[in-house]
């Protein structure tokens, strides 16, 4: 924050009542402009504030959806492999590591992705 100071020189001489009041209405005006600039500078910092905080919100909403739709299909074809290892076929085996190995590579490229960025 900073202060603002305005000088005039008056020459040992006090000023009439007229010259008086309009200095001061003068510096009335001054005052009012530069609280309103401070005012629209606040309000400007606030709306930049306000749009950041909806980028971030939006980011982590896609980051985390991003995140969890391949952390779902690896955890559910892993629990139907543990829950179905004796009657699967070897194919359908293959088939499951073949999904798991495929997301958590994708996985693994989107987390070195973000960290890149």
């Amino acid at each position: 924050m900073y202060n603002d100071v305005i000088g005039i020189a008056v020459k040992k001489q006090p000023l009439e009542a007229f010259k008086k009041s309009i200095l001061l209405y003068i510096l009335g005006e001054c005052a009012l402009a530069l609280e309103n600039d401070k005012n629209e500078r606040e309000k400007e910092e606030a709306a930049v504030i306000a749009k950041n905080e909806q980028l971030r919100s939006n980011l982590l909403r896609a980051i985390s959806h991003d995140l969890r739709t391949p952390l779902t299909l690896i955890s559910g074809n892993a629990s139907n492999f543990l829950s179905n290892n004796d009657s699967l076929d070897d194919e359908t085996k293959i088939q499951l590591f073949t999904d798991i190995y495929d997301d958590s590579m994708w996985l693994i490229n989107l987390v070195e992705n973000l960290l890149s960025v």
